[in-house]
């Protein structure tokens, strides 16, 4: 007699996603939305080669006058083309989705393997992405300059970097990442992956109270933002893709639902929704230069745009899972290449900034874009997707010497005389 197996928390997900999952595929409109984000973080990067855009956005300088080129530029709705922050919320809220998925569609999830697979997955292409931007700063000399952009010095880049600061570095958890810019939120990613079980556990069991699990999202980043601790902030911002994840095959009916009887009553609604997501996530960089940055309407743009970032990502998933301009060759393609896009970018960006001075910051624009992009097809070619084949070939082999080790045990067990 075989006894029992308490369920996992694969069983209760797979119960409450419902077992016929409208999204057994691969959300490729996720993959092309993780494209834009990243090309929104390089324009962001981009924007801040230029020593007024640095002034404003770095160095606090005084609100811009309405309608001159730095205010279309810094506080205008178009800064959501280069809204670095917002970005990354995107970025933390697709993570919550497509780490939670997997989880939910298998019956017995292989956390061992998983772990393992993700930390290897996320460390080897930052260390190299680490190595590289610690290599150009030795090949080409960086030297302040008072024409320069005050991001072209340090914290934001450094003028050298010294190997106990590259080791130091290697640490992606407790180490603050100096070496390069971008890979301060591989910090959340990786506690996200770890805390993972816990986290999905404690919104699976409370599955039919998720508005609490909203409320709670809200008065965490609310009291991480007014007490200065990121973990409060940045944490449940990836719970939101939980949430968003454990609810996709019901938003997923309603939505089929509301095209089968009120198409254009439905078509209206997503593209209602589509605005306010975008008015949301652009609500703090447009009211930061007229209000106090500690202050209570600070904190809730902050928590608005936070929340536009999990509407964007929600409505994409539910509407445009496969199909839409997001899965079209150009935006997959961005895709495909925007973690390393996004890892190799700052240090190429910066070694053209300096080489050209603030007075040339255009040329230095232009030419650091076009190299970021061909580095980054060659990064992902040759770093990242070998390191993505090699993470999965070792949470595989954990996973079976697990169990190889558990299975010479009972045997060994068996063989050992009962007193």
């Amino acid at each position: 007699m075989t006894s029992p197996v308490a369920p996992t928390i694969g069983d209760e997900a797979t119960a409450s996603a419902g077992r016929s999952s409208s999204f057994g595929g691969r959300l490729a409109s996720l993959d092309g939305l993780r494209g834009v984000a990243a090309l929104v973080v390089l324009g962001f990067h981009v924007s801040l080669l230029s020593p007024l855009v640095a002034t404003y956005m770095i160095d606090k300088g005084p609100a811009p006058a309405p309608f001159t080129a730095l205010w279309w530029a810094v506080a205008s709705p178009l800064r959501l083309l280069t809204a670095g922050d917002e970005a990354v919320f995107v970025f933390f809220v697709l993570s919550g989705v497509v780490l939670t998925l997997p989880v939910i569609r298998q019956r017995r999830f292989d956390w061992l393997g998983f772990m393992s697979a993700r930390v290897l997955r996320l460390f080897l292409p930052v260390a190299a992405s680490l190595l590289l931007a610690t290599a150009i700063t030795r090949i080409w000399t960086r030297a302040p300059d008072p024409s320069l952009s005050s991001w072209l010095a340090p914290p934001y880049n450094p003028l050298s970097i010294a190997p106990g600061q590259l080791l130091a570095n290697l640490d992606l958890v407790f180490s603050d990442m100096t070496v390069n810019g971008p890979t301060w939120t591989i910090r959340w990613e990786m506690l996200f992956s770890l805390l993972l079980p816990i986290i999905l556990g404690l919104f699976i069991a409370f599955r039919r109270r998720w508005q609490l699990g909203l409320v709670a999202i809200v008065g965490l980043i609310v009291v991480g933002l007014n007490f200065g601790v990121s973990s409060l902030v940045f944490l449940p911002i990836f719970a939101i893709g939980i949430i968003i994840a454990l609810r996709l095959d019901e938003l997923s009916d309603g939505y089929a639902y509301g095209i089968a009887a009120r198409p254009r009553r439905t078509r209206l609604l997503v593209a209602l929704l589509v605005l306010v997501a975008l008015l949301l996530l652009g609500s703090t960089v447009v009211i930061r230069p007229y209000v106090d940055p500690s202050g209570f309407i600070a904190v809730a743009s902050r928590v608005a745009t936070i929340f536009g970032a999990g509407l964007l990502v929600a409505v994409i998933a539910v509407v445009w899972p496969a199909r839409g301009w997001l899965t079209r060759a150009l935006a997959q393609w961005l895709g495909k290449i925007s973690f390393s896009l996004y890892l190799v970018h700052q240090p190429i960006l910066a070694t053209f900034g300096f080489a050209f001075g603030g007075t040339n910051w255009g040329m230095a624009a232009l030419l650091g874009t076009i190299s970021a992009f061909a580095v980054a097809y060659v990064f992902w070619r040759f770093i990242e997707s070998p390191c993505h084949r090699l993470a999965r070939v070792f949470g595989q082999w954990v996973t079976d010497s697990v169990s190889k080790l558990a299975t010479d045990g009972q045997g060994h067990s068996e063989l050992v005389p009962k007193q």
